[in-house]
């Protein structure tokens, strides 16, 4: 699909799922170490959306100060950005906190 990005800090993959109606699944993986300034998962947000297909979106952005259950940003650059397109494009947030849990850090459910 020609809106897939694929860089050295960012994959992504989609296929069609022949369902009634059609969905595109796109997974797209934004690593840590990213640029903050990097706009190319913001490009195929907005490519996929654009499909005409329904988008079911799958990935991890690695947008650690977005705060998506209040639609806001603690920082600038990419995450604002990421913020604002998700936001711009009505694409719902379902997971709403980390999904990574490090030795230091509380598990998900501690955090509810």
């Amino acid at each position: 699909m020609h809106f897939m990005a694929s860089s050295t800090n960012i994959q992504s993959a989609a296929c069609i799922l022949h369902v009634n109606p059609p969905v595109v699944a796109v997974g797209i993986y934004r690593s840590p170490s990213s640029s903050h300034q990097d706009e190319e998962l913001s490009q195929a947000l907005r490519g996929a959306a654009k499909s005409g297909y329904r988008l079911l979106n799958l990935g991890d952005f690695n947008a650690p100060t977005v705060n998506w259950t209040h639609q806001s940003c603690r920082g600038t650059g990419f995450d604002m950005a990421l913020l604002n397109t998700v936001s711009g494009l009505t694409l719902p947030q379902h997971v709403v906190v980390p999904t990574r849990i490090s030795p230091r850090s509380r598990s998900n459910e501690e955090q509810q």
